[in-house]
């Protein structure tokens, strides 16, 4: 038989219980549309250990890294702009050797060579508020193509400081975390939609902060990343294919689209850590480039000549 002090105590857990629960599994705002999601096995098995998954630790006895060719080389790289650049993504090349970043904040640096060295210019120009990520350079260095997280892709003109969007939505539906991009030889713009998600800003730092984002979205299980694709002639933007979980980097060649993604996919067959679309006149044709890739890649390439629309 019960007691009543036994009672009231189970009363109280059941209780603090349900008052700890959703706490425990919602997200803090704005991502407390839902909660922590559970990961299948067949999923789980793909991931870097798992029975389909790739190797952990990775398998590193290649033949440039047993002879440490690759640690030589990575070990001689030199640090620039240490405090002065902060949380560029990537650095893009002009056809004349001149450097552009754009950091976190979204300013736009530049640097050139001078002497044996790279002298860092002054801020160059501010495209925010946002978080510029993926960006590719255009028109000889003048035109900048920019994965923006907040705004969309936009196409930035550095003479006369002019900043377009090209793309912040598609079929309706706003873009709210555009990520990489590559450009094609006509000019088209592939690029990727991490998630249908928003970005949560870090105002203490005063910049949008993506890392978090990533980090709760791969927690609740989001699978609204998309491969995308602007066509310039028309300026139009259409989805070239859905539901991939966080779609990061993408690299182009030809009718050919690599889009590398954060974990790995059960809904559709392909790759562990990336998806490979072919792109033709209508839609995208997912195959499966690899199971056994170390880690979580990302894809990138160099970028084309090609003229900005």
């Amino acid at each position: 038989m019960i007691t009543s002090r036994a009672w009231v105590i189970t009363t109280l857990i059941g209780l603090v219980s349900a008052i700890l629960y959703p706490c425990l599994t919602l997200m803090p705002p704005p991502y407390d549309d839902g909660g922590a999601q559970a990961i299948d096995d067949e999923r789980r098995a793909l991931f870097p250990g798992g029975a389909n998954g790739p190797a952990f630790p990775a398998d590193l006895s290649g033949k440039l890294w047993v002879q440490g060719l690759v640690d030589a080389k990575l070990r001689s790289a030199e640090l620039l702009f240490i405090g002065r650049v902060q949380g560029a993504e990537s650095v893009a090349v002009s056809p004349d050797g001149e450097l552009v970043m754009l950091d976190k904040f979204g300013w736009l640096h530049s640097a050139r060579e001078m002497n044996g060295q790279y002298v860092l210019s002054e801020r160059e120009l501010y495209i925010g508020p946002g978080r510029p990520l993926g960006y590719h350079l255009m028109d000889g260095g003048r035109i900048v193509l920019v994965c923006d997280s907040l705004k969309g892709l936009l196409r930035v003109d550095r003479v006369d400081r002019s900043i377009k969007i090209l793309a912040n939505e598609v079929a309706g539906v706003p873009l709210t975390y555009v990520n990489d991009l590559d450009v094609s030889g006509k000019g088209d713009v592939y690029f990727t939609s991490s998630t249908a998600g928003v970005v949560a800003i870090d105002a203490k730092l005063g910049l949008f902060d993506t890392m978090r984002s990533c980090l709760f979205n791969v927690l609740r299980g989001d699978a609204t990343g998309a491969l995308l694709k602007y066509n310039a002639a028309t300026r139009t933007t259409r989805s070239l294919l859905g539901g991939l979980f966080f779609a990061n980097g993408v690299a182009s060649r030809g009718d050919f689209v690599a889009v590398g993604t954060l974990w790995p996919s059960s809904r559709r067959p392909r790759a562990a850590c990336c998806a490979t679309g072919s792109v033709g006149t209508r839609q995208a044709a997912a195959t499966c480039s690899s199971t056994s890739s170390p880690g979580c890649p990302t894809a990138s390439a160099a970028p084309r000549t090609a003229t900005s629309g």
